[in-house]
Protein backbone atom coordinates (compact mmCIF):
# COMPACT_ATOMS: atom_id res chain seq x y z
CA UNK A 1 0.00 0.00 0.00
CA UNK A 2 2.80 2.40 0.88
CA UNK A 3 4.57 1.81 -2.45
CA UNK A 4 1.38 2.55 -4.40
CA UNK A 5 0.80 5.77 -2.46
CA UNK A 6 4.39 6.86 -3.00
CA UNK A 7 4.10 6.38 -6.76
CA UNK A 8 1.14 8.75 -6.89
CA UNK A 9 3.22 11.40 -5.12
CA UNK A 10 5.96 10.89 -7.71
CA UNK A 11 3.76 11.28 -10.78
CA UNK A 12 4.89 14.93 -11.18
CA UNK A 13 8.47 13.65 -11.55
CA UNK A 14 7.47 11.68 -14.61
CA UNK A 15 5.32 14.44 -16.06
CA UNK A 16 7.99 17.12 -15.86
CA UNK A 17 10.90 14.99 -17.02
CA UNK A 18 9.02 13.44 -19.94
CA UNK A 19 6.90 16.33 -21.22
CA UNK A 20 8.80 19.38 -19.98
CA UNK A 21 5.48 20.96 -19.04
CA UNK A 22 5.01 23.52 -16.29
CA UNK A 23 3.10 23.03 -13.08
CA UNK A 24 1.18 26.04 -11.81
CA UNK A 25 -0.84 26.28 -8.62
CA UNK A 26 -2.09 29.84 -8.28
CA UNK A 27 -4.55 30.88 -5.62
CA UNK A 28 -5.41 34.38 -6.85
CA UNK A 29 -9.06 33.48 -7.40
CA UNK A 30 -9.42 31.67 -4.08
CA UNK A 31 -9.56 32.91 -0.50
CA UNK A 32 -6.16 33.16 1.13
CA UNK A 33 -5.06 30.01 2.92
CA UNK A 34 -7.04 27.60 0.74
CA UNK A 35 -5.97 25.23 -1.99
CA UNK A 36 -2.41 24.15 -2.82
CA UNK A 37 0.64 25.54 -1.05
CA UNK A 38 4.35 25.61 -1.80
CA UNK A 39 6.05 22.31 -0.88
CA UNK A 40 6.79 21.90 2.82
CA UNK A 41 10.33 21.37 4.07
CA UNK A 42 9.21 18.47 6.26
CA UNK A 43 8.97 15.21 4.31
CA UNK A 44 6.52 12.66 5.71
CA UNK A 45 7.42 9.00 5.26
CA UNK A 46 5.87 7.64 2.09
CA UNK A 47 4.49 11.05 1.14
CA UNK A 48 7.22 13.12 -0.45
CA UNK A 49 5.74 16.39 -1.70
CA UNK A 50 5.41 16.39 -5.47
CA UNK A 51 6.32 20.08 -5.38
CA UNK A 52 9.80 19.26 -4.07
CA UNK A 53 10.32 16.85 -6.94
CA UNK A 54 9.12 19.44 -9.43
CA UNK A 55 11.39 22.08 -7.90
CA UNK A 56 14.41 19.80 -8.22
CA UNK A 57 13.53 18.85 -11.78
CA UNK A 58 12.95 22.46 -12.84
CA UNK A 59 16.53 23.49 -11.99
CA UNK A 60 18.70 20.36 -12.34
CA UNK A 61 21.86 22.14 -11.16
CA UNK A 62 20.36 23.30 -7.86
CA UNK A 63 21.76 21.43 -4.86
CA UNK A 64 19.61 23.39 -2.39
CA UNK A 65 15.84 23.67 -2.87
CA UNK A 66 13.46 26.22 -1.32
CA UNK A 67 10.50 25.00 0.68
CA UNK A 68 7.83 26.30 3.05
CA UNK A 69 8.99 26.20 6.65
CA UNK A 70 6.20 28.00 8.50
CA UNK A 71 3.62 30.62 7.60
CA UNK A 72 4.02 33.77 9.73
CA UNK A 73 0.91 34.93 11.55
CA UNK A 74 -1.46 36.64 9.13
CA UNK A 75 0.27 35.23 6.05
CA UNK A 76 -1.18 32.67 3.63
CA UNK A 77 0.02 30.60 0.70
CA UNK A 78 -0.29 32.49 -2.57
CA UNK A 79 0.81 29.93 -5.13
CA UNK A 80 3.50 27.69 -6.59
CA UNK A 81 4.87 27.49 -10.12
CA UNK A 82 7.52 25.11 -11.43
CA UNK A 83 8.68 25.12 -15.02
CA UNK A 84 11.86 24.31 -16.91
CA UNK A 85 14.60 26.58 -15.60
CA UNK A 86 12.66 28.21 -12.76
CA UNK A 87 10.54 27.54 -9.70
CA UNK A 88 8.58 30.31 -8.01
CA UNK A 89 6.47 30.33 -4.83
CA UNK A 90 4.76 33.25 -3.16
CA UNK A 91 3.04 34.17 0.08
CA UNK A 92 0.37 36.79 0.66
CA UNK A 93 -0.68 38.79 3.72
CA UNK A 94 -3.81 40.57 4.93
CA UNK A 95 -7.42 40.48 3.79
CA UNK A 96 -6.42 41.99 0.46
CA UNK A 97 -4.00 39.13 -0.22
CA UNK A 98 -1.11 41.54 -0.78
CA UNK A 99 1.91 39.66 -2.10
CA UNK A 100 4.45 39.81 0.73
CA UNK A 101 7.14 37.42 -0.49
CA UNK A 102 8.07 35.77 -3.76
CA UNK A 103 10.87 33.21 -3.78
CA UNK A 104 12.48 32.24 -7.09
CA UNK A 105 14.95 29.44 -7.78
CA UNK A 106 16.99 29.61 -11.00
CA UNK A 107 20.33 28.47 -12.34
CA UNK A 108 21.43 32.12 -12.68
CA UNK A 109 19.96 35.41 -11.44
CA UNK A 110 20.03 38.93 -12.79
CA UNK A 111 21.99 40.92 -10.21
CA UNK A 112 21.56 44.31 -11.90
CA UNK A 113 21.01 47.01 -9.29
CA UNK A 114 21.88 44.75 -6.36
CA UNK A 115 24.82 45.31 -4.01
CA UNK A 116 26.91 42.60 -2.42
CA UNK A 117 26.37 42.16 1.32
CA UNK A 118 27.75 39.88 4.00
CA UNK A 119 26.12 36.49 3.58
CA UNK A 120 24.49 34.71 6.49
CA UNK A 121 24.46 31.38 4.62
CA UNK A 122 27.71 29.44 4.31
CA UNK A 123 28.89 28.80 0.77
CA UNK A 124 26.85 31.59 -0.81
CA UNK A 125 27.32 35.17 -1.97
CA UNK A 126 24.51 37.52 -0.95
CA UNK A 127 23.19 40.54 -2.83
CA UNK A 128 20.63 43.12 -1.65
CA UNK A 129 18.46 45.95 -2.87
CA UNK A 130 15.96 47.85 -0.68
CA UNK A 131 13.44 50.52 -1.61
CA UNK A 132 10.95 52.28 0.64
CA UNK A 133 7.52 53.01 -0.79
CA UNK A 134 5.43 54.83 1.78
CA UNK A 135 4.95 52.59 4.80
CA UNK A 136 6.12 49.48 2.91
CA UNK A 137 9.71 48.21 2.73
CA UNK A 138 10.30 46.48 -0.59
CA UNK A 139 13.43 44.84 -1.84
CA UNK A 140 15.27 41.83 -3.19
CA UNK A 141 17.67 39.50 -1.42
CA UNK A 142 19.54 37.02 -3.59
CA UNK A 143 21.80 34.16 -2.54
CA UNK A 144 24.15 32.87 -5.23
CA UNK A 145 25.13 29.23 -4.81
CA UNK A 146 27.84 27.46 -6.87
CA UNK A 147 25.28 26.15 -9.38
CA UNK A 148 22.04 28.06 -8.74
CA UNK A 149 20.60 31.14 -7.10
CA UNK A 150 17.68 31.86 -4.79
CA UNK A 151 15.96 35.25 -4.77
CA UNK A 152 13.55 36.70 -2.23
CA UNK A 153 11.43 39.61 -3.48
CA UNK A 154 9.66 41.06 -0.48
CA UNK A 155 7.17 43.75 0.46
CA UNK A 156 7.07 44.11 4.25
CA UNK A 157 5.69 46.49 6.84
CA UNK A 158 9.18 47.56 7.93
CA UNK A 159 12.73 46.31 8.44
CA UNK A 160 11.76 44.56 11.68
CA UNK A 161 9.86 42.02 9.55
CA UNK A 162 12.95 40.96 7.56
CA UNK A 163 13.58 37.92 9.81
CA UNK A 164 10.30 36.54 8.48
CA UNK A 165 12.11 35.67 5.24
CA UNK A 166 14.02 32.93 7.02
CA UNK A 167 11.07 32.03 9.26
CA UNK A 168 8.74 31.40 6.34
CA UNK A 169 11.09 29.83 3.78
CA UNK A 170 13.69 27.18 4.43
CA UNK A 171 15.81 24.99 2.19
CA UNK A 172 16.36 21.29 1.80
CA UNK A 173 19.30 19.49 0.20
CA UNK A 174 18.67 17.93 -3.19
CA UNK A 175 20.34 14.75 -1.95
CA UNK A 176 17.66 14.34 0.73
CA UNK A 177 14.88 14.60 -1.86
CA UNK A 178 16.71 12.16 -4.16
CA UNK A 179 17.07 9.66 -1.34
CA UNK A 180 13.37 9.89 -0.47
CA UNK A 181 12.35 9.42 -4.12
CA UNK A 182 14.39 6.24 -4.30
CA UNK A 183 13.09 4.99 -0.93
CA UNK A 184 9.41 5.73 -1.54
CA UNK A 185 9.47 4.15 -5.00
CA UNK A 186 11.32 1.07 -3.75
CA UNK A 187 14.22 1.96 -6.02
CA UNK A 188 12.11 2.15 -9.19
CA UNK A 189 12.48 5.92 -9.69
CA UNK A 190 15.38 8.34 -9.54
CA UNK A 191 15.26 12.10 -9.07
CA UNK A 192 18.23 12.57 -11.41
CA UNK A 193 19.57 10.40 -14.24
CA UNK A 194 22.67 8.36 -13.56
CA UNK A 195 25.93 9.98 -14.75
CA UNK A 196 26.51 9.19 -18.39
CA UNK A 197 22.92 8.18 -19.11
CA UNK A 198 20.85 9.97 -21.80
CA UNK A 199 18.84 12.97 -20.51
Amino acid sequence: MRAARARWWLVPLLLLSVTGCSFDLSLHSQPAGTGATPPACRMVNGQIAGGLVLTAQSVPTAQVLPCLRRLPEGWSAGGFNARKGRTRMWLVVGQGNRKALTVTLQAKCDLTGLSEAQSDISGTTRFERRTNSGPVLSGTRTYVYPSSCLSYDYSLADASALPLLATAIGTIDRSAVAARVAEDSNGHLRLDPEPGSPT
